[in-house]
């Protein structure tokens, strides 16, 4: 059975949505249209990480009905002049368990991999950077649970400057480098910044021997 060009592309759709969408918000942070802007590049993230785990049927409906909680949520948020704590912590949560559904389903199917391709490897890029984006509301939502939790909050910021702070500090946390310009103080803080850091280095670490093994076998195969 002959799989469609669009369909073996799927991890790379996800991975230009993923860092498009933190590019472009990185770049428009503090400017007049960077709610309208994150309406729409967000709803594209959603879109593409949906379509990435269109071979899991099951994982597929779950996913699909977070996507469609998680986009009417952020587009409430993002038009909401004063949104309160608790609809900030209901969208955090929401987000937060769409994109665990999502890097799950990714990461099962790239264990079904018999072989190394591009499609592969990624998708491997896609899991670790999943990784950090589901860390990243763990930290939003702690810091909006108790705002002493980090040396900086950005209290002051709005939805999309959070994000791009928290995104900042999990990446730090992920790849182990550690600026030290945004400390962990709550233990619920610390605890997760510790374990996003040996996550981030087991991740690594098992999917380089996942991808050695698959290539080696493949290469006795052949």
């Amino acid at each position: 059975m002959t799989t469609h060009p669009l369909l073996k592309n799927k991890y790379l759709y996800l991975l230009l949505s993923l860092v498009s969408y933190f590019v472009i918000m990185a770049l428009l942070t503090d400017h007049k249209v960077e709610g309208e802007i994150h309406t729409i590049t967000f709803p594209l993230v959603i879109l593409f990480s949906v379509y990435s785990i269109s071979h899991h049927k099951i994982v597929l409906g779950i996913a699909l009905s977070l996507a469609i909680a998680t986009f009417v949520e952020n587009w409430f948020f993002d038009f909401s002049s004063t949104p309160t704590n608790a609809w900030a912590v209901a969208n955090y949560v929401t987000s937060l368990l769409f994109l665990c559904t999502i890097t799950y389903s990714v990461i099962d199917n790239l264990l079904s991999h018999k072989e190394v391709t591009i499609d592969t490897l990624l998708g491997a890029i896609c899991g670790y950077l999943m990784i950090g984006f589901i860390w990243t509301f763990f930290y939003m939502i702690i810091a909006v649970m108790n705002p002493n939790s980090f040396s900086n909050t950005l209290e002051s910021g709005n939805a999309q400057q959070r994000l791009q702070h928290f995104s900042y500090y999990s990446f730090s946390s992920l790849t182990a480098l550690g600026y030290g310009d945004i400390l962990a103080i709550s233990s619920l803080a610390r605890t997760l910044s510790w374990l996003e850091a040996v996550v981030g280095q087991s991740y690594l670490a098992i999917w380089i021997a996942q991808l050695v093994g698959l290539r080696v076998v493949h290469k006795h195969i052949h």
